[in-house]
């Protein structure tokens, strides 16, 4: 990840009133309930190291984190996720949103770096979404196990579509070679396109073999499967927005799922922008109400290397 975390400082700095009433601390001193609200405000710090990705443990572990911090009723606590991940397991990621979604009557997702792959499908379920200026969701593309190595992964979406691909470069290298022919004048047409197919069928022959029915088909299954999790979590959405989102908006909201499969590489970069074009509505990092306590952590973060999953009740009234 090398000195990925590391952000803006100046432009936190410029961007910082130079008076008024000091910072709110976030040490878990003193709860974050107003007298009049009731209401208590959790920071979750999610920071995953290089290689250390989203999995189950990681849902056991929050599970019990969120059962021991929590000390108010879901209609008065607020949850904000600081999140930096590369993604992980599908399955353990929903499985976070539904965990997150459960204990709080909004949740707020805030990405000052990254939240790629599976990761991305736990932003988009935040009901606030904040990012740095340079930070980036991506691409839902499950990742599964390579045919032939044990300790490599290769895009759900490149097997799925790998019978298709070379199919089309069959056909393309047949017409191409059957057009070459012809024009040498030494076949007939109907003789340079059998010639053509054959040479084309002896080569793509061995990769065509190469293919794995089942392995393609598990492809496909794990396409699915993120596209119906990210259904649910849009439903979700737009059924609590109501009438407050404008119309085309929930329009490219339904779209999203789509789009999100529809990026050509996993490591696409879907930043602040993009992101808003395809419907969210995403709040700048510097608006962030605890940045600068983020800034800090995040620095203190990259400087360990090490993954890093806590909660903590906010100090000070919440506004």
């Amino acid at each position: 990840m090398g000195n990925k975390l590391e952000i803006d400082r100046k432009g936190a700095e410029e961007t910082e009133p130079k008076s008024g009433p000091a910072r709110v601390n976030i040490a878990n001193e003193r709860p974050d309930a107003s007298i009049d609200t009731g209401v208590a405000r959790y920071i979750v710090k999610m920071f995953g190291a290089e290689g250390r990705h989203i999995q189950h443990e990681l849902v056991v572990q929050l599970r019990k984190l969120l059962e021991a911090e929590l000390d108010t009723s879901i209609e008065k606590t607020e949850i904000d996720l600081w999140l930096d991940s590369d993604g992980g397991n599908l399955q353990a990621t929903y499985k976070l949103v539904l965990l997150l979604q459960s204990k709080c009557r909004t949740l707020r997702i805030v990405v000052p770096e990254w939240a790629k792959s599976a990761a991305t499908l736990l932003a988009i379920a935040g009901d606030e979404l904040y990012m740095g200026a340079d930070a980036e969701l991506g691409p839902l593309d499950p990742q599964i196990r390579h045919p032939d190595r044990d300790d490599c992964k290769v895009s759900a979406k490149d097997v799925s579509q790998a019978a298709e691909y070379l199919l089309k470069i069959s056909l393309e290298t047949a017409i191409r070679c059957a057009t070459w022919l012809y024009d040498l004048e030494a076949y007939s047409k109907d003789d340079a396109f059998r010639v053509a197919s054959e040479f084309t069928s002896k080569l793509t022959a061995p990769m065509l073999s190469k293919l794995d029915p089942v392995l393609m088909n598990r492809a496909r299954s794990e396409l699915l499967a993120v596209e119906d999790y990210c259904n649910q979590i849009m439903d979700k959405k737009i059924g609590k927005l109501g009438d407050k989102y404008p119309p085309e908006k929930k329009k490219l909201l339904r779209k999203l799922p789509k789009r999100l499969l529809a990026f050509n590489t996993h490591s696409f970069v879907i930043g602040r922008e993009l992101t808003e074009k395809m419907g969210l509505e995403i709040r700048r990092l510097r608006d962030y109400k605890y940045r600068t306590e983020l800034v800090k952590f995040a620095d203190c973060a990259n400087s360990n290397g090490k993954a890093v999953l806590e909660v903590k009740k906010c100090a000070g009234v919440l506004n």
